[in-house]
Formats: structure tokens, sequence, C-alpha cells
């Protein structure tokens, strides 16, 4: 089940009498019975108000409750919590409950069920081997639990388009950030122009490339004018930049 947006407010405030719950005889007092859906949705409730995900990524599955159902009072319905709730964590989620009805104590009841974390991957729509650089139609978006998968996981494709692999990546793969790397722009032996400045003067020189390397990365390159060897940093495919 995942967790529906729910109209009472944030404490569960439920007026019972308007719920369109069954009442049953209780020595002529009105009594509604809250059973394995009503406690459901006292847990999803919860569950959304305490947890730090967005509401819209919870999905709640495998609900148990003990007692199953309970009879209190009509009335407006509230919830005391007996234990700290950990419903940022995946996993199953115990909750100990305490149900008000006019700010009076009723029933005692514990509420069970596995949480877990829905979102969007990115995942391969073919086979992109180690080094190719990563095209639009090489992704697909899916949604499924991440809840347990490594953060460095992407969810926009735009951050792994013109990207490449640093492995192998089989089709339906999950795509993660740190699997990935820029392209190189330069490599040994390219002539590239060399430009210098510090902050007031900007000199260039003509240059040959020692290592291979990506935009931002910084390279060896032979400055041809005066034959030294300098660290720059990689602009473009035909630019680096340094300081002096």
């Amino acid at each position: 089940m995942t967790v529906k947006k729910l109209i009472f407010s944030p404490l569960l405030l439920l007026l019972l009498l308007a719920a369109g719950l069954t009442p049953a005889p209780a020595r002529g007092a009105a009594v509604i019975t809250l059973g394995p859906g009503e406690l459901e949705e006292i847990f999803a409730a919860i569950i959304a108000k305490e947890s730090v995900w967005p509401r819209e990524e919870l999905s709640i599955s495998g609900f148990s409750a003990f007692p199953e159902s309970v009879q209190v009072p009509a009335g407006i319905l509230d919830y005391r919590l007996e234990n700290r709730p950990e419903p940022s964590r995946p996993g199953r989620q115990s909750l100990q409950v305490t149900l008000l009805v006019n700010g009076r104590e009723q029933e005692r009841v514990r509420l069970s069920a596995n949480l877990q974390r829905l979102g969007e991957v990115v995942v391969t729509a073919r086979r992109i081997n180690r080094g190719e650089v990563i095209g639009p139609d090489d992704l697909l978006v899916l949604r499924r639990e991440v809840s347990m998968l490594d953060p460095s996981f992407i969810a926009e494709p735009g951050l792994a388009v013109g990207k490449q692999p640093r492995t192998t990546l089989q089709a339906g793969a999950i795509v993660y950030g740190n699997l990935l790397e820029n392209p190189p722009l330069v490599r040994r032996g390219d002539r590239v122009n060399i430009v210098a400045g510090n902050g007031r003067i900007l000199v260039s020189a003509p240059g040959e490339v020692r290592d291979t390397g990506a935009q931002g990365d910084l390279v060896r390159v032979r400055n041809l004018m005066s034959r030294q060897e300098i660290q720059a940093r990689v602009v473009d495919s035909a630019t680096v930049e340094t300081t002096f």
C-alpha cells in the first residue's frame, strides 16, 4: 500500500462521528470499530508525519495490527506514540500506539509494516562499454525501491549524458555517479593553446599535452616556446590554463 494523501491534520484528528464507520452497541453509547483498514491509515499517517522522506516516496506493505481491531467511543481520535519510531529506516517498522478519544486514553495497539522508499532511478537501455560516451537514448528512468541502493545512484539522466562509465554496464543496470567520469578532451601529443594569467596580465603560448585529461583535470603540458613543462588545467579540447 502506498501512503495516501490524508485529509486529517498532522495530529490525526478524525471526527469519527462523520467517518462512516459502523457503530457497535455498547450500553447505549456510540462505539466505533477500528478495523485493519482504519489502523493501517493511522500507521500510514504516523509514518508520513515522522519520516524525513517526501510523502510521495513512501510505500507500506505487509501491514499487521495487534489486536486486529479495537472499539473506541465516538469522538475525536488522536494518538500517542509509546516508542521512538525510525520511519526513515527501511525494513520492518513497529509502533506502539495509545489511541485517545477526546483526549482520554482508550486502547493500546501495536502496528507493524514493511517500509520502503520509492524513487526515480536511471538505468541503461542497452549495454554500454567502458569508455563509451553515454547519449540520451542510452538511458531509461524507472520508479523502484531506492532505500537499499547506494546513495550515489543517479535520478536525472542529464547527470549521466556526455560521461563515460569506468566499467562496462549491462542493459538494465542502475547508473551510479561514482562509476562515471568525464571523457578526455586532450591526449598525449595534442597541440593546445596555453593561457596563463595572474588577474591583470594574460598571455598565451602554444603547447603540447603530455597526459590524457578531461575537462577540469590537471595535465602536464610542454610549452613549445620555452621548452619547459608545466601543469595546466584543461578548459576544452584546444585550451589549457595556468597561472604565473
